[in-house]
Protein backbone atom coordinates (compact mmCIF):
# COMPACT_ATOMS: atom_id res chain seq x y z
CA UNK A 1 0.00 0.00 0.00
CA UNK A 2 0.70 3.47 -0.51
CA UNK A 3 3.08 5.24 2.80
CA UNK A 4 3.62 8.33 4.34
CA UNK A 5 7.00 9.15 5.40
CA UNK A 6 7.10 9.67 9.16
CA UNK A 7 10.40 11.54 11.28
CA UNK A 8 11.14 9.20 14.12
CA UNK A 9 14.54 9.84 16.28
CA UNK A 10 17.08 7.05 16.07
CA UNK A 11 19.63 6.63 19.38
CA UNK A 12 22.01 9.17 17.96
CA UNK A 13 19.51 11.93 17.81
CA UNK A 14 19.85 12.07 13.95
CA UNK A 15 15.73 11.67 12.88
CA UNK A 16 14.97 8.08 10.64
CA UNK A 17 12.52 7.77 7.81
CA UNK A 18 10.00 5.47 8.61
CA UNK A 19 7.34 4.27 6.29
CA UNK A 20 3.58 4.09 7.62
CA UNK A 21 0.78 3.15 5.53
CA UNK A 22 -1.65 5.71 4.38
CA UNK A 23 -4.52 3.69 6.14
CA UNK A 24 -2.84 3.65 9.48
CA UNK A 25 -2.45 7.53 8.85
CA UNK A 26 -5.81 7.81 7.42
CA UNK A 27 -7.13 6.08 10.59
CA UNK A 28 -6.27 7.73 12.84
CA UNK A 29 -7.17 10.84 11.22
CA UNK A 30 -10.60 9.60 10.67
CA UNK A 31 -10.79 8.47 14.35
CA UNK A 32 -9.50 11.84 15.77
CA UNK A 33 -12.02 13.10 13.70
CA UNK A 34 -14.78 10.94 14.54
CA UNK A 35 -14.14 11.31 18.31
CA UNK A 36 -14.28 15.06 18.07
CA UNK A 37 -17.73 15.07 16.42
CA UNK A 38 -19.03 13.04 18.62
CA UNK A 39 -17.30 15.25 21.68
CA UNK A 40 -19.37 18.11 19.26
CA UNK A 41 -22.82 16.14 19.41
CA UNK A 42 -23.07 15.28 23.14
CA UNK A 43 -21.64 19.52 23.67
CA UNK A 44 -24.66 20.46 21.75
CA UNK A 45 -27.22 17.69 22.96
CA UNK A 46 -26.29 18.75 26.92
CA UNK A 47 -26.55 22.84 25.45
CA UNK A 48 -30.56 21.58 23.98
CA UNK A 49 -31.30 19.53 27.03
CA UNK A 50 -30.58 22.58 29.52
CA UNK A 51 -31.91 25.28 27.09
CA UNK A 52 -35.15 23.48 26.76
CA UNK A 53 -35.51 23.01 30.58
CA UNK A 54 -34.89 26.68 31.25
CA UNK A 55 -37.47 27.88 28.71
CA UNK A 56 -39.75 25.62 30.45
CA UNK A 57 -38.56 27.13 33.72
CA UNK A 58 -39.51 30.26 31.82
CA UNK A 59 -43.28 29.04 30.92
CA UNK A 60 -43.83 27.93 34.12
CA UNK A 61 -43.06 31.14 35.99
CA UNK A 62 -44.80 33.11 33.02
CA UNK A 63 -47.91 31.49 34.41
CA UNK A 64 -47.57 32.42 37.87
CA UNK A 65 -50.35 35.40 38.89
CA UNK A 66 -47.55 37.58 40.42
CA UNK A 67 -45.52 37.40 37.05
CA UNK A 68 -48.10 37.06 34.87
CA UNK A 69 -49.18 41.01 36.11
CA UNK A 70 -45.39 42.27 36.06
CA UNK A 71 -45.06 43.59 32.81
CA UNK A 72 -41.42 44.75 33.05
CA UNK A 73 -40.68 41.22 34.23
CA UNK A 74 -42.41 39.42 31.28
CA UNK A 75 -41.01 41.65 28.88
CA UNK A 76 -37.53 40.53 30.36
CA UNK A 77 -38.72 36.50 30.48
CA UNK A 78 -40.03 36.88 26.97
CA UNK A 79 -36.54 38.27 25.27
CA UNK A 80 -34.81 35.73 27.22
CA UNK A 81 -36.94 32.34 25.63
CA UNK A 82 -36.73 34.49 22.40
CA UNK A 83 -33.02 34.22 22.91
CA UNK A 84 -33.12 30.60 23.51
CA UNK A 85 -35.59 29.41 20.80
CA UNK A 86 -33.10 31.35 18.56
CA UNK A 87 -30.09 29.37 20.10
CA UNK A 88 -32.30 26.48 19.68
CA UNK A 89 -32.62 26.44 16.56
CA UNK A 90 -28.86 26.71 15.57
CA UNK A 91 -28.14 23.93 17.62
CA UNK A 92 -30.30 21.58 16.05
CA UNK A 93 -29.25 22.60 12.66
CA UNK A 94 -25.89 22.01 14.17
CA UNK A 95 -26.77 19.19 15.17
CA UNK A 96 -28.88 17.30 12.37
CA UNK A 97 -25.59 18.51 10.28
CA UNK A 98 -23.59 16.18 12.32
CA UNK A 99 -25.86 12.91 12.62
CA UNK A 100 -26.06 13.27 9.02
CA UNK A 101 -22.72 12.77 8.34
CA UNK A 102 -22.48 9.62 10.67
Amino acid sequence: PPTAEAIAPTARGAPKRMHLPFSSVLSSSSKRGQRKKANEIKRIEERIETLENRNAEIDSLMAKPDICTNVAKLQELSKEKNEIQDELEILMERWEALESET
